[in-house]
């Protein structure tokens, strides 16, 4: 690893509550230009996730249509498959977004690297006023702390230079 470039794994989650993640995932890095922060990965898909959720829903459907149909016939197809839904949500929750085999390389201006937090060993890129747009989140090789202080060195010549 040179002193500009950390390198390590993007890890999307499946389902944020807050922001739009950017479709990043896979072995990568994160490198550190004078312009740029540079993200190398592989383009992240949520297909598999949704079609988990979709094979959940037509089972959980069949199963309460067999069990209205052989056991209990007053049985409410409306509570069950509310139930089920749930369900669904709850595995989507647990799901990662997976890496294709599609290489990406995102460069994003400093000016549109809002901030760099480490949360629990993981580094949240967030980028806005950028096409895409949302958060990174990127499991660095090594120290995490080590890692974010080398990518937020830019930030902080930043915030210096406007006199934050």
């Amino acid at each position: 690893m040179g002193d500009d470039e950390v390198h390590g794994e993007f890890r999307p989650p499946a389902v944020t509550r807050s922001q739009r993640v950017l479709p990043i995932a896979g072995v990568g890095r994160c490198r550190v230009t004078p312009e740029h922060l540079v993200l190398s990965g592989f383009r992240a898909s949520m297909w598999h996730a949704w079609l988990l959720v979709f094979v959940i829903l037509a089972l959980a459907l069949g199963i309460a249509l067999a069990v209205r149909a052989t056991v209990a016939p007053d049985i409410d197809l409306g509570k069950v498959a509310s139930a089920f839904a749930v369900m669904g949500m709850v595995s989507l929750l647990s799901v990662r977004a997976r890496a294709t085999r599609r290489p990406l390389e995102l460069a994003i201006p400093w000016r549109c690297v809002q901030r760099i937090e480490l949360h629990a060993g993981v580094l949240r890129i967030d980028v806005s006023g950028h096409k895409p747009s949302g958060g990174a989140f990127f499991g660095p090789q090594g120290e995490a702390v080590l890692a974010r202080e080398v990518l937020i060195g830019p930030i902080a010549a930043r915030e210096l230079a406007r006199g934050v």
